[in-house]
């Protein structure tokens, strides 16, 4: 089962991955003590998943990502 912290990890991991919160955004959270810079990686981590996928996939098709 999910803890409180892991919940409102997750909410803003989902908002990150929608657009609806920057990194801007989560620095300053991190900044005014809210969440941890660990924390901060982990609402992050979807979008740089998918970022990381979708260039290993154009460079399998050919693409040059070098100024990715």
């Amino acid at each position: 089962m999910k803890t409180g912290a892991e919940y409102f990890l997750d909410y803003y991991k989902g908002r990150f991955a929608k657009g609806e919160i920057t990194e801007e955004q989560l620095s300053q959270m991190v900044t005014d003590q809210t969440i941890s810079e660990d924390e901060k990686q982990y609402i992050m981590s979807c979008v740089v998943n998918r970022e990381q996928e979708y260039l290993g996939y154009l460079r399998d098709l050919g693409v040059d990502t070098s100024e990715a």
